[in-house]
């Protein structure tokens, strides 16, 4: 196969197959090597197709980008304006063919040498000092500006994660701040690792609860119940609420004091609590819903409450970092409820836990999405199918919440805030 050779000024020099290098490097001059057809585009002349030296994918002029794309990693806008003026400097120094210089700088000096040798871009080399300052002062600045464009597109790509994360948590805003911030998807391993997370959590109070009752924190049960019946007596006379179920507080108070005695240390104080939660949260819930509960229960569940509440707060008082793992237990239950909420039992309710499983949610964004695209104009079979599929993912909660993790997700971000500067050092 002949041997072609297009110079810079368009020339085409053509030698047969076997030309010694030798003897091209003599005709067409020490430099000649370089200009085979193998690294040349096509650009046309006058009408005719000439080759010239192809433009490198990768050349010096990325320099100032590498250097805006590091020093923002490092320390965001100011390291992007520092990073920039540093790689304009690297690719001024490659194009003017400096870059052998720094072989003599030891092992990491021969290497950056031979890097600017191999990205240099003579044809770009400045022409004189004022020029290559004119660069180093632009760069800085340009790099900063892209660092700021990549923030607004990060935040772009945290405000969709959380949209997408709405949308899989039927649009509870809680809910779905607590699944982006743990990690949990709208699946079963999701919900599994709710439970895991609980039961850690737990731990993690009791022992924080007994590492506090070891330097004491003794509570009087007179005192506890004494405040948990002023506080349920409000409450009840708030609801109209008098005699006999006043007197029912007495003998709730008795009894307490009896059962735990004078004092309660940490650990035991931690067990009423939980205990008292358990009993009036579902009676509590009941009420909320307005559902019948047992005509004894409405003082005895807001005694319970009572003194879950209070007893929340002495030991938040006394237990480092109780309120901390409180609140993220509190945001994991509430989570777990709409992963997986209780069971209805009444006909309208079950229909209505139906309407708001994953299947039907997804039939159902599948459905407004076919018809959405059926509406747009051109081919309408086409638009409808795009659409359907659209909607169905939008409407799973398995692949919203996927997709939000992976939104929100921290490599995600760097990824969507450095996509300003890449744009620019392709478009340059």
């Amino acid at each position: 196969m002949p041997r072609s050779f297009v110079m810079p000024d368009g020339q085409q020099h053509v030698f047969e197959d076997g030309t010694p290098d030798s003897v091209v490097t003599k005709v067409l001059g020490p430099d000649a090597l370089k200009y085979t057809t193998a690294d040349t585009s096509k650009i046309t002349v006058r009408g005719h197709v000439r080759g010239r030296p192809a433009r490198k994918t990768a050349g010096s002029s990325n320099l100032p980008f590498a250097g805006g794309a590091v020093g923002s990693a490092r320390a965001g806008i100011p390291g992007a304006y520092l990073g920039g003026t540093a790689g304009e400097a690297l690719r001024q120094l490659s194009d003017v063919g400096a870059g052998g210089t720094l072989a003599g700088a030891g092992p990491m000096g021969a290497a950056l040498g031979g890097i600017l040798e191999g990205l240099s871009e003579p044809e770009n080399a400045p022409t004189d000092p004022g020029q290559a300052l004119g660069r180093m002062a632009l760069a800085g600045p340009t790099q900063a500006g892209y660092e700021v464009l990549g923030r607004g597109v990060a935040k772009g790509a945290e405000l969709a994660g959380k949209g997408a994360m709405k949308l899989a948590m039927k649009f509870t805003p809680e809910a779905a701040q607590t699944a982006i911030r743990e990690g949990i998807t709208a699946t079963r391993p999701g919900f599994c690792k709710v439970m895991n997370l609980l039961g850690n959590i737990g731990q993690k109070m009791q022992g924080a609860v007994r590492r506090a009752g070891l330097r004491g924190g003794w509570m009087s049960t007179e005192e506890v119940a004494g405040q948990v019946q002023v506080a349920a007596a409000r409450k009840l006379a708030a609801q109209g609420i008098h005699g006999d179920d006043l007197a029912e507080l007495s003998r709730l108070k008795e009894a307490f004091v009896r059962d735990n005695g004078s004092y309660m240390d940490l650990p035991r104080s931690f067990q009423v609590k939980k205990s008292a939660g358990n009993f009036a949260t579902p009676l509590h819930k009941a009420v909320e819903r307005g559902e019948p509960i047992a005509a004894k229960s409405p003082v005895q569940q807001i005694w319970e409450k009572e003194m879950e509440t209070y007893l929340d707060q002495r030991l938040g008082t006394v237990v480092p970092g109780y309120h901390e793992l409180n609140q993220r237990a509190s945001d994991l239950i509430r989570l777990k409820q709409e992963l997986a909420p209780a069971r209805a039992t009444d006909e309208i309710g079950k229909l209505l836990e139906k309407a708001k499983s994953p299947t039907a949610r997804t039939l159902t964004g599948a459905t407004l999405g076919a018809g959405a695209g059926a509406a747009l104009p051109g081919d309408r079979t086409h638009n409808a199918e795009v659409a359907a599929l659209i909607g169905a993912l939008a409407g799973n909660p398995q692949a919203m919440s996927w997709l939000a993790l992976r939104l929100y997700g921290p490599g995600a971000r760097a990824v969507a805030g450095q996509v300003p500067r890449a744009i620019g050092a392709v478009s340059q």
